[in-house]
């Protein structure tokens, strides 16, 4: 799947450029005219833009850390010993004890 995010981007950025060049190419005959240059450059704008989005698709790392279950189930108040919440349950676990 990664390969044809890289494969995608390179041929759109290569279109993109080739976009410019043919404004060159074609500038040569009467019927180009500004709104066709404009056209061209938007349109190699965007292709290379598309074509470098590809690509950081293509290079994001795909795997993301996952919690294990063990640090799911580990409860707040047991590891922050200072907490007000840690202090009322040790002082109901002593008051249940003692009776």
């Amino acid at each position: 799947m990664k390969v044809r995010y890289y494969l995608i981007g390179l041929i759109l950025i290569i279109l993109g450029f080739l976009s410019f060049v043919s404004i060159a190419v074609l500038n040569e005959y009467s019927w180009m005219n500004i709104t066709y240059h404009i056209i061209l450059t938007i349109s190699g704008f965007l292709l290379i833009a598309l074509g470098i989005i590809s690509m950081i698709i293509f290079l994001r790392p795909k795997n993301k850390a996952k919690p294990s279950q063990e640090e799911q189930d580990v409860d707040l108040a047991d590891k922050l010993e200072d907490s007000a919440v840690y202090h009322a349950q040790h002082k109901k676990k002593v008051k249940d004890k003692r009776e």
